[in-house]
C-alpha cells in the first residue's frame, strides 16, 4: 500500500493504492489521510524491507521493530499507512549507543480513525494481571530524548490482556502525542498512558489523546520535569481516570466519563496540577466519590462536574484549603492559602480569551513544493536560501525540506500562496532568517525543524497575518512595526529568549526556555513581553534570570511554570511586573543543588515598587497584579 508520490516530467505524479494522506494542525479529519511527499525522507513501513501488514493477518512486530532498531536519533518519520498492523511484543525505540538511544524517532500514522496498531486477544507476555509488558515504549531516562514523537494513530490493547499498557512515553524539551487513541477492548489492562515507568519525563506537549479504558487512563509521575496536556478525553476507567503522583502536570480541557474519580494527585509527592475548563462526568456509583480527589498542590479553573458526590476533595493533612469544594462546577480554586497580590488587586485570574491552535488546510500534493525541485540537495554546509526561496516562489501552498540538514545563510521571505513551511523532521543551520511578509494565505504554520547547534535562524514576523510556530527546537523569534496586532502561536517550542512586542497577541503551549539570563548582560529576561498579550499554558525553565519580564503595559497571563532552578545562586526576581497587568497561575520551583530563585515577584506600580519572597507564598502558586482597566484593554481574539 504505497501513499507517496513519484516526479515525472518536472510534474507530480499521483500514486496512491488505497488511500491518500492527510495532516492538520492540532487535528486530524477522519475523511482525509495523512500523506507526505515520495522524496520527503518519510519511511513507509509497508514497503521493502520492512513490509509491515496493513490487513493484520500477518504480525508486523518484526518489520515495524526493525524500523526502528535502522533509524535511531535520525529524526525519521516512521509512517505506517491507513489499516491495521497486528503486534505480539513490544515496540521499543530504537537504542544505536553512543549517545543516540531512543531519541528522535516518530511513528507517524494516518489518522486517529485510520491506521491501529494492535495486539491480539490474549496475546502471550498480556494475560498476567500482576506482570505489566507495554504496546510501545519510547525509551528511558536520563532526560535525552528529545523530540520524540507519536501521532496519528490507535493503540488497541485488544481483549483478554490485563497486564497491558497501551504507551509508555517519554520525550524531552520537545516532543509530542497529537492525535492518538489508546483503547482496551474489554476495558481490561493497566494503564493508557503510562508516564511513571521511568523518570525525568518531560517537558512535552500531549493534545487531542483518547483513553478508553484500562485501571488508570493516564499515570503521571517523577518531579523532573513538567507535561503540558491540551484535549484530553477518558472513559471507563476503573481504579482513576488520572493518576498523579509527582510529576508537574499542566491540563487544559479534560473531558472525562467515568464512575471513579477523574483526577487523584497523590499525597507526600511533589505533585502539581494544573487543570482548567474540565468537564467531568460521573455515572453509578461516582455519586458517592469525588469528581478530583486532591492531596497535593493544584490550580482550577472553570470546572464542571455531574454525578459526582462532590467536585473536589481535598486533604493535605491539614496544610490547605481543607475540605475543598462541594460544586458542583467550580469557577476558580487553589488547593493552598489564598492568590497572592502586593497592591490593590482582586485576587482571581485574568482569564484572556483563549485561541485555539489554528488549523491549517493541509494541500493537494500537487500544491507542495521543495528546494529538491531547484537543484538544491540537504547539506550542512552549503546555502539552500535561493532554492528554498525559489520553491516559495512556485505558487505552491506548502513547501517542505525533506528530511536532513538544510542552511539557511541568507533571508526566506514567506509571500504569495504558502501556508505551511513544513521539515519532515528535518533541521536547519546558518545564521539566515525566514521573513513572514503579507501573502494570500491569513494564517502560516512553521512546523517540525530543528535548528542546529551553534547557528541561529530567526523568524521574522513582518505582517499582520497569523504565524503558528509548532514542534520546533530552537527557531528564534523577533517581529517588525508590520506584525502589529498579529496572532502568534508557540506551539510545543524551546529555543532562545523571547520578545514579544508590537500590540501582538501570543499564544503557547509547552514553553521551554533554558537561557541563563542572569549570566548574560545582553538578555534582560528568558521572555520579555514588551506590551504585547501573553498567554501561556505550561512553561518550564532552567537556570536563573528572569523569567518573565512584562512591561510597557504589556499583559501576562501563565497557567502553569515549572522552574528547575539549575545552576548558580539566583539574584534577579523569577518574575517582574512593571506597570503591567500579570497573572501567575499553578507556578512553582524545585532545585537540586540548594540554589533556589532568592526572590520571586517584583512588581512596580507608578514609582514604588515591592517584592515577593518564596518564603512569603506561605505555599501559595498563585500570583496576580493588575488593575480593573486591564479588562477594557483585552480585546477579543477573533
Amino acid at each position: 500500500m504505497s501513499s507517496f508520490i513519484d516526479r515525472r516530467e518536472g510534474r507530480m505524479a499521483i500514486a496512491i493504492h488505497g488511500f491518500c494522506l492527510l495532516l492538520m494542525c492540532g487535528a486530524t479529519r477522519a475523511d482525509s489521510p495523512i500523506v507526505f511527499p515520495r522524496d520527503s525522507g518519510v519511511v513507509d513501513l509497508t514497503q521493502p524491507p520492512y513490509l509491515a501488514d496493513p490487513t493484520g493477518q500477518r504480525d508486523s512486530t518484526a518489520g515495524i521493530q526493525q524500523a526502528l532498531d535502522d533509524s535511531p536519533a535520525s529524526n525519521k518519520i516512521l509512517y505506517l499507512p491507513p489499516g491495521v498492523y497486528r503486534v505480539s511484543d513490544t515496540l521499543r525505540w530504537g537504542s544505536g549507543g553512543g549517545g543516540s538511544e531512543q531519541k528522535r524517532q516518530i511513528l507517524q500514522g494516518a489518522g486517529m480513525d485510520l491506521t491501529t496498531i494492535r495486539l491480539p486477544d490474549e496475546a502471550p507476555g498480556y494475560t498476567d494481571p500482576g506482570s505489566s509488558k507495554s504496546v510501545i515504549w519510547t525509551g528511558q531516562r536520563p532526560a535525552q530524548r528529545f523530540r520524540n514523537a507519536l501521532r496519528d494513530l490507535t493503540v488497541d490493547t485488544g481483549r483478554g490482556n490485563p497486564g497491558a499498557i497501551g504507551v509508555q512515553f517519554i520525550a524531552n524539551n520537545q516532543g509530542q502525542m497529537q492525535n492518538v487513541r489508546i483503547r482496551s477492548g474489554d476495558g481490561q489492562g493497566q494503564i493508557g498512558l503510562d508516564m511513571r515507568f521511568t523518570n525525568e519525563i518531560g517537558p512535552l506537549l500531549v493534545r487531542n489523546l483518547h483513553v478508553i479504558g484500562f485501571d488508570r487512563g493516564v499515570w503521571t509521575n517523577w518531579d523532573t520535569a513538567s507535561v503540558t496536556f491540551e484535549h484530553v478525553t477518558l472513559e471507563n476507567q476503573n481504579i482513576f481516570g488520572w493518576h498523579n503522583r509527582a510529576q508537574k502536570v499542566f491540563l487544559r480541557g479534560l473531558k472525562s466519563n467515568n464512575r471513579v474519580p477523574a483526577i487523584y494527585n497523590e499525597k507526600d509527592s511533589a505533585g502539581h496540577m494544573v487543570v482548567i475548563e474540565a468537564d467531568l462526568v460521573g455515572t453509578g456509583e461516582a455519586n458517592q466519590r469525588p469528581a478530583i480527589l486532591n492531596e497535593r498542590s493544584m490550580y482550577v479553573r472553570d470546572l464542571r462536574t455531574s454525578g459526582y458526590r462532590t467536585a473536589i476533595r481535598h486533604n493535605d493533612k491539614g496544610r490547605g484549603n481543607e475540605p475543598g469544594v462541594e460544586g458542583p462546577n467550580v469557577p476558580e480554586w487553589q488547593s493552598h492559602h489564598v492568590v497572592m497580590t502586593l497592591f490593590d488587586t482582586p485576587a482571581q485570574s485574568l482569564r484572556l480569551p483563549i485561541q485555539e491552535v489554528p488549523r491549517i488546510a493541509w494541500s493537494e500534493l500537487s500544491e507542495w513544493a521543495s528546494p529538491l525541485a531547484y537543484d538544491a540537495q540537504p547539506s550542512r554546509d552549503i546555502d539552500a536560501t535561493s532554492a528554498i526561496q525559489q520553491a516559495i516562489d512556485s505558487g505552491a501552498t506548502t513547501v517542505y525540506l525533506p528530511n536532513g540538514a538544510w542552511r539557511i545563510d541568507g533571508e526566506v521571505v514567506l509571500r504569495g500562496n504558502v501556508r505551511r513551511l513544513i521539515g519532515t523532521e528535518a533541521t536547519l543551520s546558518g545564521n539566515g532568517s525566514i521573513r513572514l511578509t503579507d501573502g494570500n494565505a491569513p494564517a502560516v504554520v512553521i512546523e517540525r525543524l530543528q535548528v542546529n547547534y551553534g547557528s541561529q535562524v530567526t523568524v521574522i514576523h513582518d505582517s499582520p497575518r497569523t504565524l503558528v510556530i509548532s514542534a520546533v527546537t530552537g527557531l528564534g523569534h523577533r517581529s517588525t512595526t508590520n506584525g502589529r496586532g498579529a496572532l502568534v502561536f508557540f506551539d510545543d517550542w524551546v529555543g532562545p529568549p523571547l520578545v514579544f512586542s508590537n500590540d501582538q497577541r501570543i499564544f503557547a503551549r509547552q514553553l521551554n526556555q533554558e537561557h541563563d539570563a542572569q549570566a548574560d548582560d545582553r538578555v534582560l529576561a528568558k521572555v520579555v513581553n514588551d506590551g504585547a498579550m501573553l498567554w501561556i499554558l505550561g512553561m518550564k525553565t532552567e537556570r536563573g534570570g528572569t523569567v518573565i519580564l512584562t512591561r510597557n503595559g504589556g499583559v501576562t497571563e501563565l497557567l502553569g511554570a515549572y522552574l528547575l532552578a539549575t545552576g548558580p545562586p539566583k539574584t534577579d526576581p523569577a518574575f517582574i511586573n512593571d506597570n503591567s497587568d500579570v497573572a501567575l497561575l499553578g507556578i512553582g520551583q524545585q532545585t537540586f543543588n540548594d540554589n533556589p530563585f532568592q526572590r520571586w515577584i517584583q512588581e512596580r506600580r507608578g514609582t514604588e515598587t515591592r517584592e515577593l519572597r518564596p518564603e512569603d507564598m506561605n505555599r501559595s502558586i498563585s500570583y496576580v497584579g493588575y488593575t480593573e482597566q486591564v479588562r477594557e484593554r483585552i480585546r477579543p481574539t477573533q
